[in-house]
């Protein structure tokens, strides 16, 4: 693993006090911590936490290089500032990676974002994805939804979105044949019907929990 790795940091300490990738440039704080995260990788961790660490687009960019070549199972990257560029470059290394769970809740990954990571999850190893928060509405909904009979997901967020029928109604035609067990839809703007959708389509599928708190005067199913 390591002349991939061991190169990506070199760079990052030569680099001086700003840093660029190809999303942008790597400075401060954010510098600090992706090459602290990239000296955990090369010694074939296989959990990383950055959550609420400042990371931008270009951060996620810079860790995205180095997931192929790593060990990291886990990566939980919360609370940042990430946007459908940063997830874009994540989408395109999870398929070479041996990442299981990817945790980018409280991020602005958008529609676009939540698209890029879904056209990647077929390829990829992801079980359990958890995209709360990220501005997320019916057309990423549905490109999730197109993806999952093909992923393996067991557990996915989309709550604190703006998800509404529609989405719901993709999101409920897929479970059937997905792998999900778990899908927490709360607080979207999910009404009756697509409330009905997901309902149903339970039924048939593998959900053991179906999370649509908050759509109005629904309750957890």
């Amino acid at each position: 693993m390591s002349r991939l790795l061991t190169a990506l940091v070199t760079a990052f300490l030569i680099c001086g006090g700003t840093c660029t990738s190809d999303s942008g440039d790597l400075s401060g704080a954010e510098r600090e911590f992706v090459l602290g995260a990239l000296e955990k990788i090369k010694t074939g961790e296989t959990f990383l936490s950055l959550s609420a660490t400042s990371i931008t687009d270009a951060g996620a960019a810079a860790l995205a290089k180095a997931l192929p070549a790593s060990k990291i199972t886990e990566l939980y990257l919360g609370a940042n500032s990430i946007g459908a560029a940063g997830a874009s470059a994540l989408a395109k290394a999870l398929p070479a990676s041996k990442l299981t769970e990817l945790h980018l809740d409280s991020n602005s990954i958008g529609d676009e974002g939540a698209a890029a990571l879904a056209k990647a999850l077929p390829a990829s190893k992801v079980v359990e994805l958890k995209l709360s928060q990220n501005n997320i509405g019916n057309a990423g909904a549905a490109a999730i939804a197109k993806a999952l009979p093909a992923s393996r997901l067991r557990k996915l967020a989309l709550d604190h979105g703006s998800i509404g029928d529609e989405g719901a109604a993709a999101l409920a035609k897929a479970l059937p044949a997905s792998k999900l067990t778990e899908l927490n839809l709360n607080w979207n703007s999910i009404d009756d019907a697509g409330a009905s959708a997901l309902v149903k389509a339970k039924a048939a599928s593998k959900l053991t929990k179906l999370d649509i708190n908050d759509q109005k005067d629904h309750e957890e199913l």
